[in-house]
């Protein structure tokens, strides 16, 4: 049975279970491990399918999706080779890849309002109202929603998080999708040269929201980092001091995220019959390489990678346009 093409579909719960084409990645969850990075950082193009990765080491180190885990994943390379730290966190994913630069104090703060939203779905013995009750000193309680600054509502939610964890609590895991994506798009904003400078000048809440994530790494509240972006040009003006490790070009994490050829070719069967389609494999897999550009993130590396959203898109336009791709 044919399966669907996964044109935009970036969330791994919809992907598995809805019948979408999917190549299985997960054996780069077993690389990240063994890395033993503890604080990791990884730079791809845009539209490489950065967020849909964070999503699946979400599922796979979260405590509270264990269940869901073991079937999303049944399927996959990790579910026959499961490495120590699956579902050994309380993980915490924080989406900044649609960030509003036109109010950034503002964007960062609802943006990370709702990865607290989302945490409390799952930790509900973690939120604000059972710390409250929790304690005799109420006057000192806080609600990380009332805050109006994303230092503010962090701390407060990390106080709060590691003040009614127990002593033997599993870390927290912090993931953060597209932490430079409003760069981009504050260039389209206000196409300043000097914009990445004066950001991290004027937009001091943004060094001081990472130094806080190091606080609570040292104090051993958080367990791992794994920040996911595009660009390392703007790096020391947003993590400076931040003791990150940038994996972008470890021979390890080259094939992570994105396609290999092989890959494209696996994509490819899952959603073409060939026997009724006019084209072969082969003279598909030359036009895809002809219109997406390969890249090798290690000057090491054997396999180019191509971006992930790019092909989808590329054979979602043949299908529909040119009826290049004639799925039966």
């Amino acid at each position: 049975m044919l399966k669907s093409l996964p044109y935009a579909i970036s969330n791994f719960e919809t992907l598995i279970k809805h019948n979408y084409a999917y190549i299985d990645k997960t054996k780069n969850i077993l690389l990240y491990e063994e890395s033993n990075e503890l604080i990791s950082l990884l730079l791809r193009p845009h539209s490489f399918g950065k967020t849909l990765f964070t999503e699946i080491i979400k599922y796979y180190y979260d405590q509270s999706l264990a269940k869901d885990a073991d079937e999303l994943f049944s399927d996959t390379y990790i579910a026959h080779h499961a490495t120590p730290l699956k579902s050994q966190y309380l993980v915490l994913k924080v989406d900044f890849s649609s960030i509003a630069p036109s109010d950034l104090d503002d964007s960062f703060c609802s943006h990370f309002k709702e990865a607290i939203k989302d945490f409390y779905s799952r930790y509900p013995q973690y939120n604000y109202e059972n710390y409250y009750k929790s304690r005799h000193d109420h006057e000192n309680c806080q609600d990380p929603f009332k805050e109006t600054d994303v230092v503010g509502a962090l701390n407060i939610f990390l106080y709060n998080y590691s003040s009614l964890s127990p002593r033997n609590a599993k870390q927290l895991m912090v993931i953060i999708d597209g932490y430079d994506d409003f760069i981009g798009k504050s260039y389209d904003y206000d196409p300043n040269p000097e914009l990445c400078y004066n950001l991290s000048r004027e937009q001091a809440f943004i060094k001081f929201f990472y130094q806080t994530l190091k606080f609570y790494f040292q104090n051993g509240t958080i367990g791992r980092i794994f920040i996911i972006g595009t660009r390392e040009i703007y790096l020391e003006c947003f993590l400076y001091g931040f003791n990150y490790s940038n994996v972008s070009s470890q021979l390890a994490f080259n094939e992570m995220i994105g396609f290999t050829v092989d890959e494209l070719s696996l994509l490819l069967d899952q959603i073409i019959d060939f026997n009724s389609c006019a084209y072969s494999k082969e003279a598909i897999m030359a036009k895809l390489q002809q219109k997406c550009r390969g890249y090798k993130f290690s000057q090491r590396a054997n396999e180019e990678m191509f971006s992930a959203t790019e092909c989808i898109k590329c054979i979602d336009e043949f299908m529909k346009d040119c009826e290049l791709l004639k799925v039966q």
